[in-house]
């Protein structure tokens, strides 16, 4: 059934049909196949809606692969809720990025000997 709705994803004519395979598989966003062809429909769809509907789908687990997608294609989508997501969305992980580097490097340094001490 995965494989049906991926490939209903990347072929069918009809971008209602793509809507609902894209709705159908956000409960499998986590496997790497359907990632890569809701990223796929997200830098190739020709449909706002589809395009719309895969950001929404792999924005709730966002990883490097799909942060790469974003700065190189998502940024500058020709959907203004893609692009303004996409901004905030990476907005948000440099944020986190620097808030961890920070607390990095408010860490005292320890040695693993310490905390065999205790």
């Amino acid at each position: 059934m995965r494989q049906s709705l991926i490939s209903t994803l990347l072929n069918d004519p009809n971008p209602g049909v793509r809507y609902h395979a894209v709705e159908n598989l956000v409960k499998l966003v986590h496997l790497s196949d359907v990632r890569h062809a809701l990223q796929q429909a997200l830098m190739q769809d020709v449909n706002n809606g589809v395009r719309v509907e895969a950001f929404l789908a792999l924005s709730q687990n966002v990883d490097e692969e799909l942060l790469e997608v974003l700065r190189t294609h998502s940024i500058n989508d020709a959907n203004t809720f893609i692009r303004e997501r996409t901004r905030r969305l990476l907005e948000a992980q440099d944020m986190q990025e620097v808030i961890e580097g920070a607390v990095q490097e408010d860490l005292p340094e320890t040695s693993q000997d310490q905390f065999l001490e205790i």
